[in-house]
């Protein structure tokens, strides 16, 4: 500013013939000092992701008017007072850059970066479940949340109903997810689509009382089945859809996929003719079956065989997306062994199979049902023959025949005495 002031007051002196009649007076209230920054070489490296050798650092910021003062970490740097937008370490990073030429940073093949949630998708472990299903063939639909009276009955709950419902067919919350997909699944069949297998996550509400606190929600997850599994063929006569391909989806599921224990019991409920409670780590989350007739000529749809589960997940949230652990992979061989019972027609096969994994001794590993033989003449009136492959092997060592053995004689033993199966000669 001086050296401008008196190069005006000379021209003025020069040119018009003018003189100075006074001081020079500097009114400067508030004296801008130069600001002190410290300067690492390892932030610059850091910033910049390249190593500047200190003569070019030198050499930019003096060219800057910058003073530098050098230390073991980097420098000390006053910034002249016409530099105000220089306040900070990294603002001289960015004017090293800038004289250095962006040009001639290399590029960094690895990208990286954080992304930081404030708020998390709340239903995040939901996803391998969701993708466990579609794997499975199914096909995830959403359907209204808001269902007329009739819908809200089919179940014995006492539903929420809405203040001011747009329509007569949107004046409750639902109390079950399967009137919407027994909708999806009508309309389907009316435009020629019959084998799909549907799902559905969605909330329901159930009235405990007057007020809000008293309206209790819950996630759930429902599914059904309908039509051929396997569609017939000139190489297969195909398989329809029924109790034990539903059963060998909630499996993979349950099992396989999310690593829980999965258990089903025959047990009475008014959305299905053939019903089997759905029980995981203990806790009786929903049930399975083949859907009531009744309950499809209530909502007046056209629809044969339905087979359909609905689970409520809240009670097993908090297992979803645990820490897998990882096993070493067992190196000694395996021993596989047939036993072949006779057991009254009516006895379930999957107790048997229970009493073989209890009686295992950890060097069970498998049990499979291969093969089922009714005839009344080879076998008994009301008896079957049941074939079940047995899979040993030991963490520890090389099984023999003795081993195997002793565990075999125990369970023809429970076997015969808890279920009356005996040993087919």
């Amino acid at each position: 500013c001086k050296t401008a002031f008196w190069r005006v007051l000379n021209l003025v002196i020069e040119i018009a013939g003018g003189e100075l009649n006074s001081k020079v007076i500097d009114i400067y209230p508030d004296r801008i000092k130069k600001k002190n920054i410290k300067l690492r070489k390892s932030e610059i490296e850091i910033i910049l992701g390249i190593k500047v050798e200190d003569s070019l650092v030198e050499n930019i910021l003096n060219r800057l008017e910058i003073e530098l003062k050098k230390n073991q970490r980097g420098w000390e740097c006053k910034v002249p007072t016409f530099r105000p937008d220089i306040t900070r370490e990294i603002d001289l990073i960015e004017e090293l850059a800038r004289m250095y030429g962006y040009d001639n940073i290399p590029t960094d093949e690895t990208l990286s970066g954080a992304f930081v949630f404030e708020k998390p998708d709340p239903e995040y472990y939901l996803e391998d479940l969701k993708n466990c299903l579609v794997v499975c063939g199914f096909h995830q639909i959403y359907s209204n949340s808001l269902q007329n009276e009739n819908e809200v009955k089919i179940i014995d709950h006492n539903p929420v109903k809405m203040l001011n419902p747009l329509n007569i067919e949107m004046s409750y919350l639902r109390t079950s997810l399967i009137p919407g997909l027994l909708k999806a699944a009508d309309y389907n069949l009316k435009h020629n689509v019959n084998n799909f297998r549907l799902f559905e996550l969605g909330n329901i509400h159930i009235s405990k009382g007057n007020g809000l606190e008293n309206i209790i929600e819950n996630k759930v997850l429902s599914g059904l089945v309908t039509g051929f599994s396997i569609e017939p063929s000139v190489h297969s006569k195909g398989q329809k859809e029924d109790l034990f391909t539903l059963k060998g989806y909630l499996e993979l599921l349950f099992i396989k996929k999310l690593g829980m224990n999965f258990e089903l019991s025959e047990e009475n409920h008014q959305l299905f003719d053939n019903a089997w409670s759905i029980t995981i780590n203990r806790k009786k989350i929903g049930f399975m079956g083949k859907l009531s007739g009744n309950l499809i000529n209530k909502m007046k749809f056209d629809l044969d065989e339905i087979l359909a589960f609905e689970i409520n997940i809240d009670p097993i949230k908090y297992m979803f997306n645990k820490k897998k652990y990882f096993k070493k992979i067992n190196s000694y061989p395996k021993i596989s062994r047939d036993i072949n019972f006779v057991m009254p027609y009516e006895q379930k096969v999957g107790d048997i199979v229970d009493v073989i994994f209890k009686k295992g001794k950890k060097i069970i590993i498998e049990v499979d049902p291969v093969d089922i033989f009714i005839d009344d003449k080879s076998v008994g009136k009301d008896l079957k023959s049941v074939t079940y492959n047995i899979t040993f092997q030991s963490s520890s060592k090389t099984l023999e025949d003795k081993d195997v053995n002793s565990i075999i004689d125990e369970i023809i033993h429970i076997a015969e005495k808890k279920f009356n199966a005996k040993l087919r000669v």
